[in-house]
């Protein structure tokens, strides 16, 4: 049998979190099995729909206010056991005393808070449970055997039993009768212990007479403890009085007297003698006598046998306990044994290394200076032998020297002839040369130094390119600053819903419940950290994985593209594409087949064959040529011929695409296409059937990049990825320039919002400066504006050009995502490293050192910067980049104490 458990309580306030962790340990787990759990041997089942219930819980969200006299009003109509629980204790909870006085609940009544989330209070409420409905049995005696009866007795009936000759006699005395029935009971025990004591006695002494083997005193073993059976008189009659009697008077009246009958006829007597028995009711069988010996053993036997179950289930449960308490602490030991086994055998491998490296050395260095000696030894002792064998050889004419006898005798002519001439050649050689190009040679120098010039330049941009792979003393950085609060463009959240169509239904969407949430905000339904964490959960202020940068002071930025980043290839099926988006809603597009403007946007052939990894074209831009009507840029690429390009992917598996600084070849968000799209569906079905077999083209987007506010970083790049299915070739015109349309509104869109963010952090800023939450929650109520104009391709409405300077007031607490000017060191001096790295920053961007209140730090490659070797893997943005320090917590104020008060002693105290 279980105990039948209902929460109730008002929406939202828990109850179904509150059933799943308790029965199944996890808020979140909503299976279908049934809702039991025990605790202390007893059955608990929960039911929310229960028809009857034995336990209440009335679950009360501690955290909102708003619902306390709702809750009061349902608390008064509830009768029966209750246990008031208040939910969500890890956000907020009200204090027992003010809680009952509010709904007017005495203090008998259980409270308790827990939290679904973190299981705080969880493991009180359930031991409230078991206690509640918890009982315990206890006897003093154990169990005994029924001995059987004997054969009916005539004088047994008449014969009173000894317990019931202990009790008269007891309820005899004045002074008992006085007490309560607790104490008469404990005083029958106490006689009837004495009796049976006796009695025991006296059977012992009787055996030891009657035993033909006299044995000693000391021999004589002591009885059991003396079973003493319960007796209920003592609450089942009021012996002290105490019970007021109450008399009813009753009348009664009697029948009237009946005549009296007439006298029967005679009869003569009979002769002989009557015989007669008479057997009494109570003589053969009395029903109450027969019967309380067996109800007796019967309760007795029932009661004795569960008290025994419930020990031995309890004594069950203390063994587990224990025995998962001395297994958990044997582990423990174990593996504290094992830590400090391995701690010493690690220290004992240590020592040895270093004796066995310092044994080498002493050895090396033994070996070295035996050596040594040698060595010494033997060049004194060979050093004059060589020559003065010599001596006496060429002395004594044994070996004559053939070749120094030429030398003195014919070589010193022919040498002489053979220069003088040598030297006449030389000279008529010369004077004819002279006389040829007499006048040619400075013309030569001066026509090739353009030449010179050209073929050093590329040289040296290719040892620019290639110094972070080439070089092991220098590295080419740029280091890098995150913003805490990014503030995305509106073009970044809406164009991959209008690549795959479903930009009008989520911007409905949008502006409805953002609609909503404003209206709740307003009118108190919501607090505003509620409406900003569901906006957050509904339409985020930041994309995961964001990804942005400024890269205003790059000199040349690529988008780069690897059909086959570790192989070289020639199948070149995607097409990188570049689409400039002017003010007026023009564009043009650069592809394969237009691949250059000029000086400022050309594709290039960028395959490094010296790495093993590398990109395979590029589209490389000079931001600073561009002209000032082009406000956004998007990088992206094409497939055509989608039908039969998809049908084996395994050409997707090695491409990538990604932003780079081609000046030094420093990569940003490289990234693996097969990482962001999807291949398997991207055909559509075309509305004419005869157009179904025509070649299909689909559209990828990488990057935005557009023209932002100064105080943004002006040129800003964010990572938009986004992909459209298979358009006809009529199509594809025209979705290019619909999607020109759409960048151009929403940049003016962009613009707005990021004027309205940097206006208002500006106005708070003349205040008090703003943390990192505060920014969070102005960028987060920003809105996302509606697009002015339709997008329409033959809407010639122009679109308003923003002065970009705007606003004019100084921020000086935004500072977006960006990077600082290329800076080249030598990573073998880790303090020239860190005083340049210093410099640099100083010269470079020293209103964001200014705006670090308590310093920053460097971070390379995710670990503090604390060696140059650190810059030897350091080849992409993002790997170094600065964090600001946090406010340190503050001092502890000391105590002062006043001079005029003497100071106090302990003792005295």
């Amino acid at each position: 049998m279980s105990i039948q458990v209902q929460p109730i309580g008002l929406d939202g306030s828990g109850k179904t979190s509150l059933i799943n962790h308790m029965v199944r340990g996890d808020a979140n787990r909503h299976d279908q099995e049934s809702n039991y759990f025990s605790q202390n041997g007893v059955r608990f089942e929960l039911n929310e729909d229960a028809a009857r219930s034995d336990l209440i819980l009335f679950c009360l969200d501690g955290s909102n206010f708003q619902q306390l006299p709702a809750n009061k009003e349902l608390i008064s109509k509830i009768n029966g056991k209750i246990i008031i629980v208040q939910t969500k204790s890890d956000i907020q909870t009200i204090d027992y005393d003010e809680l009952r006085d509010f709904l007017g609940v005495d203090s008998t009544t259980p409270m308790v808070s827990v939290s679904s989330h973190n299981g705080e209070g969880m493991k009180e409420l359930k031991q409230m449970m078991g206690e509640m409905f918890h009982q315990r049995f206890e006897f003093q005696a154990e169990p005994r055997v029924v001995q059987s009866r004997g054969k009916y007795k005539i004088n047994q009936q008449t014969q009173v039993s000894k317990p019931q000759q202990t009790f008269d006699k007891l309820m005899q005395e004045k002074r008992i009768k006085i007490m309560d029935p607790m104490q008469q009971e404990q005083e029958y025990i106490r006689l009837e212990k004495e009796r049976i004591k006796m009695e025991n006695m006296h059977s012992q002494l009787n055996s030891f007479k009657k035993k033909p083997k006299k044995e000693e005193l000391y021999d004589i073993k002591a009885t059991a403890n003396p079973k003493i059976q319960v007796n209920l008189m003592f609450f089942l009659t009021d012996s002290a009085g105490t019970i007021q009697t109450t008399t009813i008077p009753v009348e009664t009246q009697t029948d009237e007297f009946k005549p009296k009958p007439k006298e029967p006829d005679y009869v003569p007597k009979k002769t002989g003698i009557d015989a007669a028995t008479q057997v009494e009711d109570y003589e053969l069988f009395d029903f109450d006598r027969e019967v309380t010996p067996i109800l007796d053993v019967i309760c007795t036997k029932t009661l004795e046998q569960a008290c025994l179950e419930i020990e031995q289930e309890e004594e069950y449960q203390a063994m587990i306990r224990f025995k998962d308490a001395f297994d958990k602490k044997r582990q423990n030991e174990k593996q504290r044994q094992k830590e400090v086994v391995e701690n010493e055998l690690e220290q004992i491998r240590i020592k040895n290394g270093i004796l066995k490296k310092h044994r080498i050395k002493d050895l090396n260095i033994q070996r070295l200076v035996q050596k040594t000696q040698a060595m010494k030894i033997a060049s004194q002792y060979l050093k004059p032998l060589q020559n003065h064998v010599i001596q006496q050889v060429f002395q004594s004419g044994l070996y004559p020297n053939e070749f120094e006898d030429q030398l003195k005798t014919q070589f010193l002519d022919w040498l002489v002839q053979k220069t003088h001439s040598e030297v006449l050649t030389i000279a008529q050689t010369t004077h004819q040369m002279k006389n040829v190009f007499t006048g040619q040679f400075d013309n030569i120098l001066v026509a090739r130094k353009p030449f010179d010039k050209v073929i050093e330049k590329k040289k040296q941009i290719q040892e620019r390119r290639l110094l972070n792979y080439n070089s092991h003393e220098q590295r080419a950085i740029r280091i890098t600053y995150y913003d805490n609060n990014p503030v995305q463009s509106v073009t970044l959240v809406a164009l991959p819903k209008f690549l795959d169509g479903s930009y009008e239904e989520w911007r409905k969407t949008y502006e409805t419940r953002i609609a909503e949430l404003e209206t709740k905000l307003d009118n108190n339904e919501i607090q505003e950290k509620d409406f900003l964490e569901q906006k957050r959960q509904e339409y985020p202020d930041l994309i995961e994985n964001y990804q942005g940068l400024s890269v205003n002071n790059f000199r040349r930025l690529a988008f780069s593209f690897a059909h086959d980043q570790f192989y070289v290839t020639k199948d070149f099926k995607f097409k990188p594409m570049i689409m400039l988006v002017k003010s007026d809603g023009s564009y043009e597009v650069y592809d394969h087949t237009n691949q250059r403007q000029g000086k400022t946007i050309k594709l290039k052939k960028f395959r490094q064959k010296s790495l093993k990894v590398s990109d395979d074209e590029a589209f490389v831009i000079r931001l600073s040529d561009l002209s000032e009507e082009v406000v956004s840029i998007l990088f992206g690429f094409y497939l055509p011929d989608v039908a039969n390009n998809t049908k084996a992917l395994e050409w997707t598996q090695n491409a990538r695409f990604g932003i780079q600084d081609s000046e030094y070849y420093i990569p940003f968000a490289q990234t693996q296409v097969k990482s962001v799209f999807k291949f398997e569906d991207l055909l559509k079905v075309p509305e004419d059937p005869e157009q179904a077999d025509a070649p299909q083209t689909a559209f990828f987007s990488c990057f935005i990049l557009q023209k932002r506010y100064k105080q943004l970083g002006s040129w800003y790049v964010e990572l938009a990825t986004g992909q459209t299915k298979g358009f006809l070739k009529n199509e594809f015109e025209q979705f290019k320039e619909k999607l020109a349309i759409f960048l151009a509104n929403h940049y003016e869109s962009t613009l707005e919002r990021d004027k309205d963010v940097l206006n208002v952090i500006a106005e708070k800023e003349k205040e008090n400066p703003l943390n990192f939450e505060q920014k969070q929650i102005i960028i987060s109520k920003s809105k996302l504006y509606s697009p002015r104009r339709q997008s329409d391709p033959n809407d010639s409405v122009p679109v308003t050009q923003a002065n970009l300077d705007e606003p004019t007031d100084v921020i000086k607490s935004i500072f977006p995502h960006h990077t600082i000017d290329t800076l080249i060191l030598d990573i073998a001096d880790f303090e020239q490293a860190e005083g340049r790295i210093i410099s640099h920053l100083t010269t470079y961007a020293g209103d964001l050192i200014n705006s670090c209140p308590h310093g920053f730090e460097l971070i390379a490659r995710k670990k503090p910067f604390l060696k140059a070797k650190q810059l030897k893997y350091i080849r992409e943005i993002a790997q170094l980049f600065i964090v600001r320090k946090p406010e340190p917590p503050p001092e502890p104020e000391e105590i002062v104490q006043p001079q005029d008060q003497d100071p106090v002693d302990d003792q005295d105290q």
